[in-house]
């Protein structure tokens, strides 16, 4: 598999809190007004960009262009994507303007925020939760979660799998110091090649590069009912302050909110034609291969922006203070733009999804 999309698996892996966690209704600090809105974002949000306004998005994988065409969604902008294989590298493209826009797991907020105060919230995708799961060294058993004690753990701070690990560290009774951390620079695949070596005893991972690892043989999965509990399924559209300062820039963010929705909610009734897009054409797995991971892909259901989502993002912020993975407790109202909840909302009910209350 190209290293590309083993990268591109790990930045999208949302793991977070245990269960779907799904938002009823749009109450809270959904909507527009009388909410706590992140610094820099308030004043009207206009929603028909002209068209010859460029939009530069921040992909990983190819798979925000990869739905962009496959789904045949419009749209109203010039749309400029580029590759990047870790999300502090979609960070700092906010942070600088190289960026607009882009795809990321559930705490990339938080440390865009703390970096550089520079990154925004502006929709989210709900997947099923099987998606980040624990894979084993050669040799290694676990008859519990709590069996993880004392073990060696590929682990990087800042990354996505940090949550999912805190997480499954929480489940099995274990505080974080009783568990070793080994920070393994790199890409997604120098995680795989560690726990194939047996450099580290657990390692991270989600498909398809677990089906292409378990494939390989010597390596076991720890069984995915122990697992799926750490994981949300949550994934973000974030956005930079500066891309959302800008009026013109802000309404093709908003456009792109609508496709983002359309082209979720495509992927939802064509499993198989994303299978042979995707999975065989990008990531070059098998079609038997790629039509299973495909069904499991879906569906996806869609948050609404409110204060149900901001409590879930909050609790990733704390279980992080209580790890002391970061030095600073945000306040999780700071890190969404709720400009954007009617546009979600109006989205995914005109492309026919569900929202995530309802399809929990």
């Amino acid at each position: 598999m190209p290293l590309a999309c083993a990268a591109l698996l790990l930045a999208l892996a949302g793991c977070g809190s245990g269960g779907s966690g799904g938002s009823g209704g749009s109450g809270g600090s959904g909507g527009s007004g009388g909410s706590v809105n992140a610094k820099g974002t308030s004043g009207p949000l206009a929603t028909a960009p002209a068209a010859n306004t460029t939009l530069r998005i921040g992909d990983t994988g190819s798979l925000l262009q990869t739905w962009h065409a496959a789904s045949g969604v419009k749209l109203p902008f010039v749309a400029k994507f580029s590759n990047f294989s870790s999300q502090p590298a979609i960070n700092e493209a906010l942070r600088t303007g190289a960026v607009d826009v882009a795809l990321a797991g559930d705490n990339a907020a938080i440390f865009g925020s703390l970096q550089h105060d520079d990154t925004v919230i502006v929709a989210a995708g709900r997947r099923p939760q099987d998606f980040s799961q624990l894979v084993l060294a050669p040799g290694v058993k676990l008859r519990s979660l709590s069996q993880l004690r004392g073990k060696s753990i590929a682990y990087t701070p800042g990354s996505i799998s940090q949550l999912f690990i805190l997480r499954a560290l929480a489940a099995g009774g274990i505080k974080p110091d009783e568990v070793k951390f080994v920070q393994v620079p790199g890409s997604g695949a120098t995680y795989f090649d560690a726990v194939r070596r047996g450099d580290v005893d657990v390692s991270p991972s989600n498909e398809p590069f677990t089906t292409t690892l378990l494939k390989e043989g010597g390596v076991t999965l720890v069984p995915t009912s122990w697992t799926n509990p750490c994981n949300t399924g949550l994934e973000f559209l974030i956005a930079g302050r500066r891309a959302l300062a800008d009026p013109a820039k802000s309404a093709a963010i908003a456009a792109y909110v609508k496709a983002y929705v359309q082209q979720l909610q495509w992927e939802n009734s064509h499993a198989k034609q994303w299978a042979e897009d995707y999975y065989v054409h990008v990531a070059h797995l098998s079609p038997g291969d790629a039509r299973q991971l495909a069904r499991g892909d879906v569906p996806y259901v869609f948050p609404h922006l409110d204060s149900h989502l901001v409590a879930e993002e909050q609790s990733s912020i704390d279980l992080l203070y209580k790890a002391h993975a970061i030095p600073t407790r945000l306040d999780a109202h700071t890190l969404f733009d709720m400009r954007f909840a009617p546009v979600v909302d109006a989205a995914v009910r005109k492309a026919g999804g569900r929202f995530a209350a309802d399809g929990s």
